[in-house]
Formats: structure tokens, C-alpha cells, sequence
């Protein structure tokens, strides 16, 4: 039952949290591209996670939530890179598209609902996986994993906007929004997965601990970063 409320809560919460953008006073105009951009990175969301695990599966020694995190620690940048180009094709080819004259506010809040769209995915793509037999999983998914991709994508939105504000530099700093939120998803990534790779089975409470303490720590320097730069925007 606790398994059940935790993955229920993975799903529901980044749908009220969509809701809620579009709702809002600071819902980009028109409207309507809020929903045409969760909608496109619904589309390549899905590609990416299947994509994903097709390359985690073919590459596990075994099966089993050990061999499939030694297969993510392997690819881990290659999943990073995939999931962060799901949504950068899609803020940066439509959401936030030069046309629209986005301002920097508008660039976060439609990368958190790109953010928040491929969260959604793979709540339910993982409540259907190996880890939906513990019964945290979705609970941590809600608390740390959600919010990572939310803020990552409300980060790489805010670092579009101001790349196609820059007078020179533009393209250097396009790539910038797609590698910044590559490389701090590489470091969230890096402290579970290692421990799950090396561990497995046998991790203890404070292995488990650590490695979720520290993920936790960049979720909360990322919010807090987001934060700051939503205020001065």
C-alpha cells in the first residue's frame, strides 16, 4: 500500500504541478504554448526513455536491479545527454523560439513544465520497472527525482532566453543550456547509482543514506540557484 500511494503520488504530483504553471500569473502568453510544449516533450520524452532503456537492457550483464545499474553507471553520460536533448529540442525549436520573445521568466517556467512532462513519464514508465518493488521508490521520486528534472529544465529554459538575448557569444551559450543541465544531472545521478552498482542487495542504511543525501544536496542548490535567478529576472 505504501509502494501504491508512493507511485500514485509520482504521477499526481507533477500533473497538479503543470496545472498550477498554467494557471498562474506567471504562465507565458499565449497560453496556449504551455500546452503544446508539454505535449512535444511528451512526444520526445517518450522516444528518450525508450531509447534509454533499450541501451541500459542491452547493456546489463544479467538481470535484476544491480546489473541495470552497473549498465546505467556505464552510460550514465549518454542518459544524461538523451534526456536533457528531449528537452532542449523542444524549448528551444518551439516552447521558446525566438518569435515568442520570451522573457527570462518565461523561459523558466516552460522548462519546468518540459521538466515536469518527462517527470511524469518516467514516474510511470518506473512504477512498471524493476524498482517499483521497493516500497520508497516512489516516495523518492516525488522528493528528489521530480524535482531534479523540473529545475534542470526551468534552468536550461532561463539559459535559452538569455542565449538568445546575447549580443555576441549566442551560439556558445546555447550550448551552455544544454550542457549545464547535462553535467549537474550527471552529478545527482552518480552517488545512487554507484551505490547501487557496487552495493546492490547488500547496501546498508548508511550507504543508502549518504549516496541519497547527497543527490538530495544538489536538488537543493539547484532550487535554491533557480530560485534566486526567478526572483532577479
Amino acid at each position: 500500500m505504501l509502494r501504491s500511494a508512493g507511485f500514485a503520488l509520482a504521477i499526481l504530483a507533477p500533473l497538479g504541478a503543470i496545472a498550477a504553471l498554467y494557471a498562474g500569473r506567471f504562465c507565458p502568453l499565449p497560453r496556449g504554448r504551455l500546452v503544446r510544449t508539454a505535449a512535444l516533450c511528451a512526444l520526445t520524452a517518450l522516444v528518450t526513455a525508450l531509447a534509454s532503456a533499450f541501451l541500459v537492457h542491452a547493456g546489463a550483464a544479467g538481470s535484476g536491479l544491480t546489473a541495470t545499474a552497473q549498465s546505467t553507471m556505464r552510460l550514465l553520460a549518454i542518459l544524461a545527454l538523451l534526456e536533457e536533448l528531449s528537452r532542449f529540442v523542444v524549448l528551444g525549436g518551439y516552447g521558446l523560439r525566438p518569435r515568442y520573445r520570451s522573457s527570462a521568466r518565461d523561459g523558466i517556467v516552460l522548462g519546468l513544465v518540459a521538466g515536469l512532462t518527462f517527470a511524469l513519464l518516467e514516474n510511470v514508465m518506473t512504477s512498471m520497472g524493476d524498482a517499483s518493488g521497493f516500497s520508497g521508490s516512489g516516495w523518492i521520486r516525488v522528493a528528489m527525482a521530480t524535482p531534479l528534472h523540473a529545475l534542470l529544465g526551468g534552468l536550461m529554459g532561463y539559459l535559452i532566453v538569455r542565449a538568445q538575448a546575447a549580443p555576441a557569444g549566442g551560439p556558445w551559450k546555447m550550448l551552455l543550456a544544454l550542457a549545464a543541465p547535462v553535467a549537474i544531472h550527471i552529478v545527482y545521478d552518480t552517488p545512487v547509482i554507484v551505490a547501487l552498482a557496487f552495493w546492490g542487495d547488500a547496501m546498508t542504511p548508511a550507504v543508502a543514506g549518504t549516496a541519497i543525501a547527497l543527490s538530495a544536496l544538489v536538488d537543493l542548490a539547484l532550487a535554491a540557484g533557480l530560485y534566486r535567478l526567478f526572483r532577479a529576472a
